[in-house]
């Protein structure tokens, strides 16, 4: 599939949406698009062992993540180019790890 800027991922493209139903027992991740204009489901979330708070604030988060790895994405590019601060190793590595488990792979 193919990402905003070009590249290719093997998780559906941002941007995700979430959808506040009515129905309290579960929530719906859509992808923004769709198939012709029709939203394909990315999860839905059923809240049945969570609160509807709970479900709610999970749906958002899953529906953040393709937002949230291009953000990653930037973060690694800016500390690929400047090591020299000391102060950042922690906030980098820690973008580094979460890319690298978002993506199964090894972006080094």
């Amino acid at each position: 599939m193919t990402r905003r800027d070009g590249e290719t991922t093997k998780h559906t493209p941002g941007p995700w949406k979430f959808w506040d139903r009515a129905d309290p027992f579960s929530a719906l991740v859509t992808d923004d698009a769709g198939i012709a204009g029709i939203a394909a489901p990315i999860v839905r979330i059923r809240g049945i062992e969570m609160s509807p708070e709970e479900m709610r604030a999970n749906a958002r988060l899953i529906a953040a993540a393709p937002d949230l790895l291009e953000a990653l994405r930037g973060i690694i590019e800016i500390g690929k180019r400047d090591l020299t601060n000391p102060k950042y190793d922690g906030y980098f590595n820690a973008a580094l790890t979460a890319l690298q488990k978002a993506e199964g792979s090894d972006v080094r």
